[in-house]
C-alpha cells in the first residue's frame, strides 16, 4: 500500500493507488459529472492493492469527509458506522444502496508543487472541498469545471503534475475563514451501554428515583415511565456519573463491566470499541439477538430463521446420538452439553445427503459450516 500523507484525502490515496498500478477505472471515486464521488469507494479487484489493510486508517479516512459517522447516542448502535465500512470495501449484503453525490474538485497547485519537490509526487487535501482559500500560501484554490469523468480524470493529470488544467476557474467569493470540521468528526461524544445493562439502569431508576438527591436532575419528576425513555436515562446515566451518588455508584461499580469488541471488517483486530455491558450476563448466552456486540461479529438474520436454525440443529445432533446407540434422552443431552463446536459441525455434515438436505439445505449448511457460532445457542434441555 502506498504511503498516506498527513491531510491527504481518501480520494487522493485512492487516484495515486490506480495510476501507480496501471487501474484506469476511476469511477469510484470520480462521477459522471466530473467531480468526488461523495462515497469513494475501493474497487473489488484492486483491494490487493491496499494490503495489509489497516480497517482503522480508511475509517479515519472516511470520517474525515464526513462518512461512518459516530454515534452520539449512549443505547445506539455505536458500530453502525459499519455499513459504511462494508460499502466502502464493497462487503455490503444489504439493502441500503450509496446516496451518490458530487464534490468539486479543488486544488492549490503552490501545495502540489511544495509537495512535488518534498516527495515527488502531490496528493489532494482533505481540507480543499470545503474551503476557498488556501491558509499556507494566502492564495485561491482553484476549481476544476470538467463536463464528465474523462476530462475531470484529464485535468487531474495535470494538477498532479503541478500545472493547471485546461478548464479551471478562481472562486467567486474568497473568505479567507478556514473550515476544517474533522476533529468534530472524530469526537467520541458518549459512553455505549449494551442492552443487557441498559435493563438493569432501567431497573434501578425504577427502584430509586423516588430517592434521587437534588441535584442529580434539573427538577422533580412524578412519572416513573418519563424517567425511563431513553434520553433521560442517558441524563440521569451522566448525571450519576459525575456525581457522588452513592447508591449509583455502587450499582455500577457492581453490574456495569467493560466489553471491548473488534469491529473492522477486512482485518478484524484493527477497530476496537468499548462499550458497558451487565456482569450478570455472558455474551456468549445473550438474549439481545440485535445486540451490537454480537452484531459486531456475526451478519444477522431474522430471528424467526435464526431461532429455527436452533431447534433444527439441535434435534439433528439428538438424532445422530441416539443414531449412535445413545436411546436414553437425559445422557444425550448431557453428552450435547459436553461437544466442542468441531464435533458439533462433525455431527451434523452427518446429515448431508439425506433426507433433511433438500428441506434444510440452508440450515444445515450454516450450522455445518458453524456460521452462526456462537450465534447459535445450543439449547440445554
Amino acid at each position: 500500500m502506498l504511503k498516506i500523507q498527513k491531510d491527504e484525502s481518501i480520494h487522493s490515496v485512492i487516484y495515486r493507488t490506480h495510476v501507480v498500478n496501471g487501474v484506469s477505472d476511476f469511477s469510484n471515486i470520480i462521477t459522471t459529472k466530473g467531480g468526488w464521488a461523495s462515497f469513494p469507494k475501493i474497487l473489488k479487484n484492486t483491494i490487493h492493492l491496499y494490503e495489509p489493510i489497516d480497517d482503522a486508517k480508511f475509517l479515519h479516512l472516511l470520517r474525515d469527509i464526513g462518512l461512518a459517522k459516530i454515534t452520539d447516542k449512549t443505547f445506539d448502535d455505536p458500530v453502525e458506522y459499519r455499513s459504511d465500512l462494508e460499502k466502502f470495501f464493497g462487503q455490503y449484503q444489504g439493502n441500503r444502496g450509496i446516496k451518490q453525490g458530487t464534490l468539486p474538485i479543488t486544488y492549490c497547485l503552490e501545495c502540489i508543487k511544495s509537495q512535488i519537490q518534498e516527495f515527488g509526487y502531490g496528493v489532494f487535501n482533505v481540507t480543499w472541498p470545503s474551503n476557498s482559500f488556501c491558509p499556507i500560501h494566502k492564495t485561491d484554490l482553484y476549481t476544476v469545471k470538467p463536463a464528465n469523468r474523462n476530462e475531470a480524470i484529464e485535468a487531474l493529470g495535470y494538477i498532479y503534475k503541478g500545472v493547471h488544467p485546461k478548464a479551471y476557474e478562481k472562486p467567486l467569493y474568497r473568505s479567507e475563514n478556514f473550515h476544517d470540521f474533522r476533529e468534530y468528526r472524530h469526537e467520541k461524544k458518549c459512553d455505549y451501554i449494551a442492552p443487557c445493562l441498559k435493563g438493569d439502569l432501567e431497573e434501578f431508576i425504577k427502584a430509586h428515583w423516588k430517592s434521587f438527591p437534588k441535584g442529580l436532575l434539573d427538577k422533580n419528576y412524578s412519572s416513573e415511565s418519563y424517567l425511563t425513555k431513553p434520553f433521560m436515562m442517558n441524563r440521569i446515566y451522566e448525571s450519576g456519573k459525575n456525581s457522588n451518588y452513592k447508591k449509583f455508584k455502587d450499582f455500577w461499580n457492581n453490574f456495569a463491566e467493560i466489553k471491548y469488541i473488534n469491529t473492522g471488517i477486512i482485518n478484524r483486530k484493527t477497530i476496537i470499541e468499548e462499550i458497558y455491558k451487565s456482569t450478570k450476563v455472558d455474551c456468549q448466552n445473550c438474549k439481545h439477538l440485535r445486540c451490537f456486540s454480537n452484531l459486531a461479529i456475526i451478519p444477522t438474520r431474522p430471528d424467526d430463521r435464526l431461532a429455527k436454525r436452533c431447534k433444527l440443529s439441535h434435534r439433528l445432533i439428538l438424532d445422530y446420538l441416539e443414531n449412535m446407540g445413545i436411546s436414553n434422552y437425559g445422557k444425550r443431552i448431557s453428552i450435547m452439553s459436553k461437544m466442542t463446536t468441531k464435533q458439533k459441525v462433525k455431527a451434523l455434515s452427518k446429515f448431508q445427503g439425506d433426507r433433511f438436505d433438500r428441506s434444510y439445505k440452508v440450515a444445515l449448511d450454516n450450522a455445518k459450516y458453524a456460521y452462526a457460532e456462537p450465534y447459535l445457542r445450543w439449547p440445554k434441555d
